[in-house]
């Protein structure tokens, strides 16, 4: 889980010269020293670039370069700018187990895209072995997990098994390398604001630091935040898998007109359920089961195929009777579909009011809790609160009770919250039953107009009976069979279907039941021991270095590092405009260099690598830096590497490094340089 970086290389082609810069990074502590405008910042730009990593400064997908290595530079020798034809970036990289690549990219290229990574897998400039050379992609999608992606390939050169985690938007993403190197890389621009500031927000990766975190010290937490995420995946699911089950169930019961009882609308854990699921259908003013209304159908049927169908002279007598009853029951079902259709006109107006109520007191609940929240801020609340209506039904209270004579009660905010929230659950609860039955009632309405039509078709045939020639078969007989035989058969489909679904339903219910098991056993465990003792190390080491630093915003034995986020905080909260603008600096240094010093101790996925551009900000004691300095340089007896860039005066950065061991690259004027070839 090493990345050490061995040489940088620079090299511009322009109308005149060429020109460029070489600059070796030995082991430990490098500092490298140069006046501000010179090349210092380019330099540890050039490393962002050439390993594809200026998506952890922008979304932008602009050059991170100056103009000097893509439009115009100056040379040095005569001052004059020249023009810039051609530039490339070379970086030999190293990885904990020795194997050594160097990686090309170019900024500006007439013929080369900088998407296009080039990969030697040997000391191209360290050996001259320019050898096993391969092509990758950067900066477009699937740079992280395609096999042609640099990302992927900088992911397996450094050990790293990238992990998937959630978006905002869209399927799971692995953690991007952008995420990560900010907690190792911290350029000049926009990398002081924040300990955790420079995490991109813009790949749309959920807690994308806290993920970076947990990554970096390889915490057990991220097992558990990603076995969570895929048994939430897992839920959702067979959520809809079971709600689209269970709607061919209700659309089958739907189509003879009738309502499935006792199917649950969302996975249960126990199957089948204790109330068995059935389909009922409408019979005068009640309701009985599918298989009543098979065996009552199948009971006429019989009786009907058992006799002789008659002939019209010898039916109309029969035909006659069975016309009247024909129109009686047609009149009856007619005023039991009027009556339905005025008691849905009813209850669905109850229950737009009901929902006008619970929008009324949603309105309400919030309200009060910004009240609540407003005072406990510090708010006056004379102004939030007005009694003017009745809280349970909503009507103008008279002048004589708003009076401040009329000794009503005054509640407190938490009183009203409480009162405010009861109500509304009971108005969700009556809402949630009124829709059921209002559901009920339009399924019966549906199967009372299905009879009505019923009905009419046998009136037809009746009368057709009674118009047909005297020896033609009884059409009403008929009829009345075919209508039976076609319910009879809807019926059987519409009982089929239920059969077939509680049994799909059964494997769903067992997963339901696994993923429900594992779920609860993960929601009270967010840290291991193990997590928890390097987050409490993390703290002893940020707090050391915050004293030796000289931190005065707060009491540094008061910092401590959350056990949710992984951040520094006093309090609770997060530090952040409680600090002095040098303390911040101060606070970003100890984190980072916690996080580097923590890997010595314990396993992480931690690079072993900082990279800082100019530390020393907000002008920082620099005794302070000294001390940074001195800290930072016993990464080199550990296998690891700092690197600072400093335009701080030569002189002072030499007195500051006395007594540590270091490497220390001094330019004077433009990096930047005429080269031989």
């Amino acid at each position: 889980m090493t990345l050490r970086l061995r040489k940088l290389s620079l090299r511009v082609a322009t109308d005149q010269f060429p020109m460029g810069a070489d600059l070796e990074f030995a082991p430990g502590l490098v500092v490298l020293r140069a006046d501000n405008s010179t090349g210092k910042s380019t330099s540890l730009q050039a490393v962002i670039f050439a390993l594809g990593l200026e998506g952890m400064l922008s979304p932008s997908h602009a050059i991170p370069l100056p103009h000097a290595m893509t439009h115009r530079v100056t040379d040095p020798d005569s001052g004059a700018e020249v023009s810039v034809l051609e530039s490339e970036v070379l970086l030999e990289i190293e990885n904990g187990d020795g194997r050594v690549a160097t990686v090309r990219r170019h900024p500006r290229h007439n013929d080369i895209s900088a998407n296009l990574v080039t990969v030697f897998e040997s000391p191209g400039l360290t050996s001259d072995q320019w050898v096993d050379r391969r092509d990758y992609f950067v900066r477009v999608p699937g740079a992280a997990q395609r096999e042609s992606g640099f990302h992927r390939w900088l992911a397996d050169f450094l050990g790293w098994e990238l992990p998937e985690v959630p978006r905002f938007n869209g399927p799971p993403a692995p953690l991007y390398l952008e995420t990560i190197f900010p907690l190792f890389v911290v350029e000049q621009k926009r990398g002081w604001a924040g300990v955790l500031s420079r995490v991109p927000t813009h790949l749309q990766i959920r807690d994308a630091a806290r993920r970076a975190v947990e990554f970096v010290l390889k915490l057990q937490a991220s097992d558990i935040a990603l076995e969570r995420q895929r048994l939430e995946g897992e839920i959702q699911r067979l959520r809809s898998e079971w709600q689209s089950i269970a709607s061919r169930a209700t659309a089958a019961a739907q189509a003879v007109g009738g309502l499935v009882q006792n199917l649950p609308d969302l996975p249960v854990a126990s199957w089948p359920p204790s109330a068995s699921p059935i389909i009922l259908v409408p019979l005068g003013d009640g309701w009985h089961s599918v298989e009543d209304e098979m065996a009552r159908i199948g009971t006429e049927l019989q009786t009907l195929r058992a006799s002789k169908v008659p002939r019209t002279e010898d039916a109309v007598p029969g035909v006659e009777e069975r016309l009247r009853e024909l129109n009686d029951e047609l009149q009856a079902v007619g005023q039991l579909y009027d009556e339905l259709q005025r008691d849905l006109a009813l209850d669905q107006e109850e229950l737009d009011g009901l929902r006008r109520r619970r929008e009324h007191l949603a309105e309400e609940f919030r309200r009060t809790q910004d009240a609540a929240l407003l005072g406990r801020l510090g708010s006056p609340l004379e102004d939030w609160i007005e009694m003017e209506d009745c809280p349970t039904c909503h009507q103008h209270l008279p002048e004589a009770l708003l009076s401040s004579g009329a000794g009503l009660q005054l509640v407190t905010l938490a009183e009203a919250e409480a009162r405010i929230r009861q109500q509304l659950e009971l108005v969700q609860a009556l809402g949630r039953d009124l829709e059921r039955t209002v559901l009920a009632k339009r399924l019966k309405a549906e199967a009372v107009e299905a009879r009505v039509h019923e009905l009419q078709r046998a009136v037809r045939a009746a009368k057709q009976t009674l118009l047909a020639p005297a020896d033609s078969p009884s059409i009403a007989h008929v009829q009345q069979m075919v209508e039976l035989e076609r319910r009879s058969e809807m019926l059987a489909t519409a009982a089929a279907t239920l059969k077939r679904v509680v049994s799909e339903l059964a494997p769903l219910a067992a997963r339901w039941r696994t993923a429900q098991t594992a779920l609860q056993g993960l929601r009270d465990v967010d840290l291991a021991e193990e997590d928890e003792t390097k987050l409490r190390r993390l703290e002893e080491l940020v707090v050391s270095q915050l004293k030796d630093y000289g931190f005065r915003s707060l009491p540094a034995d008061e910092i401590k590092i959350s056990l949710e986020r992984y951040t520094p905080t006093h309090e609770g909260f997060d530090l952040g405009f409680d600090l002095s603008a040098s303390d911040m600096i101060r606070l970003i240094w100890a984190y980072l260099l916690g996080l580097l010093e923590l890997a010595r101790e314990h396993t992480s996925n931690h690079a072993n690598l900082l990279l800082l551009d100019e530390p020393r900000q907000q002008s920082t004691d620099p005794v302070a830096f000294r001390t940074l300095l001195h800290r930072a340089a016993t990464s080199g007896a550990a296998g690891q590497q700092v690197v600072f860039a400093t335009s701080e005066p030569d002189r002072d950065v030499r007195a500051m490094l006395v007594g540590t061991n270091h490497t220390y690259v001094s330019y004077d004027g433009f990096i930047l340089r005429r080269r031989d070839n």
